[in-house]
This record gives C-alpha cells, sequence and structure tokens, in this order.
C-alpha cells in the first residue's frame, strides 16, 4: 500500500509504481479528488478511483472516477463496494488481454 500526503506526492507514486487502485478523499488541498481521478485517468485508464467523502451526495465530476464511498457508510458496505470495483476492473483486464492475443 502507498500512500501520499499532497496531490504531488500521490501523483508521483501513481506513475512511477504499479497501483491496482487508488483510494482519494473529495476534498484535498488545492485540487478535488475529482480532479486528481481526471488526471490519473488521462495517464492510466484502467486503474479503479475510488472518491471517498464526508458528502452525501456524489460530487460533481464523478465520471472520471470509478466508484463514490460516503464516510458514513458502515465499513462491510465499503468493503463490498471495493470488493466489487477491483474484481470489475480485473475481469476488464482480463478481457483486454484476451482481445490483445486475438483469441475473442
Amino acid at each position: 500500500m502507498l500512500t501520499a500526503s499532497d496531490v504531488e506526492l500521490a501523483m508521483q507514486s501513481f506513475i512511477s509504481a504499479a497501483v491496482d487502485m487508488v483510494m482519494s478523499d473529495h476534498l484535498l488541498q488545492g485540487k478535488t479528488g475529482t480532479e486528481l481521478a481526471a488526471e490519473m485517468k488521462r495517464l492510466k485508464p484502467t486503474i479503479p478511483i475510488v472518491i471517498v467523502s464526508g458528502m452525501v451526495e456524489e460530487p460533481e465530476g464523478m465520471e472520471h472516477a470509478d466508484l463514490f464511498i460516503g464516510k458514513g457508510e458502515p465499513p462491510p458496505i465499503w468493503l463490498k463496494k471495493i470488493s466489487d470495483v477491483l474484481q470489475k476492473s480485473r475481469c476488464q483486464a482480463a478481457q483486454s488481454k484476451t482481445k490483445g492475443a486475438g483469441l475473442d
């Protein structure tokens, strides 16, 4: 697991490391989580991005992220949602490999 204390460090880690998923708060210093998601998706569009927020409703810009989780949701719901988004990502990656190998 990688952690970052600011947006710059998050982007550096995202670019340089193998990442399975990104989880970001929505309210960041100088940027929103959905703005960060848009930047990350331009670089690595297949990596799932989860936005976490104390807001009840999904924030503007969620089209760049794969999942929204409200901080008030119970942990079992978080785990289920994250498991689902990772499973979906793995299935899409496997389909891409199959198509790339001409096996579809």
